[in-house]
């Protein structure tokens, strides 16, 4: 599988390895994006802080789409639909967005989110093709 069709598909099948080390990978490049914006945004007034503001959304919406992508392939290996990664990273997105007014809430959400991901890293996948690919 090319390093587009990885990252940018949503189309085949990817074992828990590989989805791990992809996850890793898309953890750290998260934390470094996320401390270079907060670091600048702390700097930042007026118009310069609108760019940021919209890069630091730019960029998160596109990690979202590559995590995504990377599920739905972790869920074709589990003869599930990709479908479902959308509700896995709504969990992972409200568990944040729910963190300062509805502490228990983001709590249930984490849960979730950490379920779902630990499924996902320890269940293997269906052995021989699919229908989802080989």
């Amino acid at each position: 599988m090319s390093f587009t069709a990885l990252f940018f598909g949503f189309d085949g099948r990817i074992g828990r390895l590989t989805y791990l080390g992809t996850s890793f990978l898309m953890t750290l490049v998260a934390v470094a994006a996320n401390a270079a914006f907060l670091g600048l945004m702390a700097r930042s007034k007026g118009a310069g802080a609108l760019v940021l503001w919209t890069g630091f959304a730019a960029f998160f919406a596109a990690h979202g789409c590559v995590a995504g992508a990377l599920m739905a392939k972790r869920l074709h290996d589990l003869d599930m639909s990709g479908a479902h990664a959308a509700w896995i990273l709504a969990a992972a997105v409200m568990t944040g967005a729910s963190a300062a007014l509805a502490p228990a809430l983001a709590v249930i959400f984490g849960l979730v989110t950490l379920v779902a991901g630990a499924v996902l890293i320890v269940v293997p996948g269906t052995r021989g093709p699919n229908r989802f690919g080989s």
